[in-house]
């Protein structure tokens, strides 16, 4: 120190050390090798804080861990190793090394190298290996506590410095760094599950208030990246936990209220985020609140629907029998989650809000119409086969239908004047709803028919069929589902015949009134031909096999229908005339 010169600094760090090789008894005396390492690192400290030579810093600082890591490796060998002077003499280290990095720059005031901020996390995260080293066959249970406490170390270190010293910013940063990464590493590996996702899900919203408070943009992105990980933990609660065969309470079980917990922190920083516009940048990366919260919404949307349809569908599998029973449950949260997402966009005046809210109801009616309305015929049938009395779905459809009906009109306000699509102003549009409704009453007249007129398979009725010499007793199950699906199949038929040309009547009438009194050119012209059609069905195919009764109800429905078709002979003339031409009146002389 006194000639000033680096080279002899180097000359004697390098003997130093030498020395305990030169001299060793071969013994093995831990303690006093690294006491000896230990007073010759204070002395470099000393060095460091009058002279900035990062050489000494460097050279002791690998020596140091070279001889620890490779005797810690060894010791861990050992039947009976020093876990405790291991953890000792490792701390005594990283202490030292954290301040012969930090000293020289603390009383000038200077900036961090990037080697100095290399060692000072190298230092810290090799000190946190071989902790985790030895207290996994030590004490594991300690695992957690001692990330969360290197974690704070690190934070404490920061917070001194800055405040009391003005340390350099970057290295406050990277203090800061490791003491989020170091406490958010302590959850998984001290606690299982859920509570994972509720502490990060608790993080994220602490960090970004954080970041708030003090201007660091630093804990903008750091709580970006544990709301990622709070996503990540608990698709994995719903993995383990949703596909066990554990009962949970309904609502009130820590998975449930843990995705609920995830949901509300999403929505929280999106909160906190209202009022902010302007774009921050830190390490190169922007941080937009504008997009950020926007994505915080539509994820907490996502979130919260999958929450609650995984909650109901796990509760309606394991306390309803039936499958087809228990699925109408998680389809009527579906449509009334999406009936609650449809009236949020339709109260804006956005287009682009208009435009999802009309997807929504578009989809949900197709679903609708092609594969949630089965279920309650699957359940029928499952009910004619096999007695099981289950009128869930049945029931529930009634709601989830007042649903498709309330899309359905709120499709038609929102299109009305100002289609928020190009599609709806087409020709063909009216004919796919015309459609619709015409498909979704008459599987609903399919259904109540079904629903009247079959009832459970009885034994009487097995012993009566001609087939029942043909099954064995351990078979009758398979003659029951065959005579129950007989049942259906002539009920179905009947149905077809009579009901429909009767629904499609109604039908055609009901657009025909509406399109004279609306002036819709293209639903009169769909009314007339839903009558055609119904008048070709009664006469091409209904009438063949039908029973002289079915003949005579087929004839009476013929009269209605051309009584209703001369109820409007006076209108006909209209019925395929612009719509922006005057209704013409015939007066009776």
């Amino acid at each position: 120190l006194s000639y000033n010169r680096k080279e002899l600094a180097v000359l004697s760090l390098l003997g130093g050390f030498a020395v305990p090789f030169m001299v060793s008894t071969g013994q093995g005396n831990y303690v006093v090798l690294f006491t000896y390492i230990l007073i010759l690192n204070i002395g470099i400290l000393a060095l460091a804080y009058h002279k900035k030579w990062g050489i000494i810093n460097i050279l002791s600082y690998l020596f140091t861990v070279i001889l620890y890591g490779a005797w810690l490796f060894k010791e861990l060998d050992e039947k009976t190793p020093h876990y405790l002077g291991a953890l000792a003499f490792g701390f005594a280290f990283y202490l030292i090394f954290i301040g012969i990095n930090i000293i020289n720059n603390v009383r000038i005031k200077g900036l961090f190298s990037p080697i100095e901020l290399s060692i000072l996390a190298s230092n810290t995260f090799l000190f946190y290996g071989a902790g985790m080293m030895v207290l996994e066959p030590y004490h594991p249970e300690f695992k957690g506590l001692f990330t969360a406490t290197l974690g704070l170390l690190n934070m404490g270190y920061a917070w001194f410095l800055y405040k009391k010293f003005g340390l350099d910013k970057t290295a406050v940063y990277l203090l800061i760094g490791l003491t989020l990464t170091f406490i958010t590493l302590a959850i998984p590996i001290q606690f299982e599950g859920n509570f994972i996702t509720l502490f990060w899900a608790a993080e994220a919203v602490m960090l970004m208030w954080l970041g708030q408070k003090s201007n660091i943009t630093y804990y903008r992105f750091a709580s970006v990246i544990v709301h990622f990980l709070m996503i990540g933990s608990l698709l994995m609660d719903w993995g383990q936990n949703y596909t066990s065969d554990s009962v949970l309470n309904m609502v009130f079980n820590k998975i449930c209220l843990t995705g609920i917990f995830a949901v509300a922190s999403l929505f929280s920083v999106y909160y906190l985020l209202k009022n902010e516009e302007e774009n921050l940048e830190q390490f190169g990366l922007i941080f937009n609140p504008k997009k950020y919260r926007y994505s915080l919404k539509l994820i907490g949307i996502i979130i919260g629907y999958f929450v609650g349809i995984l909650e109901v569908n796990f509760q309606a599998n394991t306390r309803i029998i039936g499958a087809n029973s228990a699925v109408t449950l998680p389809i009527l949260y579906h449509l009334i989650f999406s009936a609650a997402l449809f009236y949020g966009l339709c109260q804006s005046k956005n287009k682009a809000h208009s435009q999802l809210a009309s997807l929504i109801a578009v989809i949900n009616i197709i679903l609708f119409a092609f594969w949630f309305s089965n279920y309650a015929f699957y359940e029928h049938e499952q009910y004619i086969s096999t007695g099981i009395y289950q009128r869930i779905g049945f029931y529930l459809h009634y709601i989830s239908l007042l649903i498709i009906v309330f899309f359905g009109y709120q499709l038609y306000q929102i299109n009305k004047e100002n289609p928020v699509f190009e599609f709806f102003k087409k020709k063909i549009a009216i004919w796919i709803a015309a459609f619709f409704i015409i498909y979704i009453a008459s599987t609903e007249l399919m259904l109540h028919g079904l629903v009247i007129s079959n009832s459970p398979v009885t034994a009487l009725e097995v012993r009566s069929s001609e087939l029942y010499k043909n099954y064995q007793s351990n078979e009758l199950h398979y003659l029951k589902q065959q005579i129950a699906n007989d049942s259906i199949y002539q009920t179905r038929n009947q149905i077809i015949k009579t009901g429909y040309p009767i629904l499609w009547g109604i039908l055609a009438f009901v657009f025909l009134i509406i399109g004279i009194r609306k002036r819709i050119k293209n639903l009169r012209i769909i009314a007339l031909s839903l009558l055609g059609i119904t008048i070709l069905k009664l006469f091409l195919f209904d009438i063949s096999n039908a029973s002289e009764t079915g003949k005579i109800i087929a004839f009476i429905l013929l009269g209605i229908l051309i009584l209703i078709i001369s109820f409007v002979y006076q209108k006909i003339k209209v019925l395929v005339q612009d719509d922006n031409k005057p209704l013409e009146t015939n007066e009776t002389e």
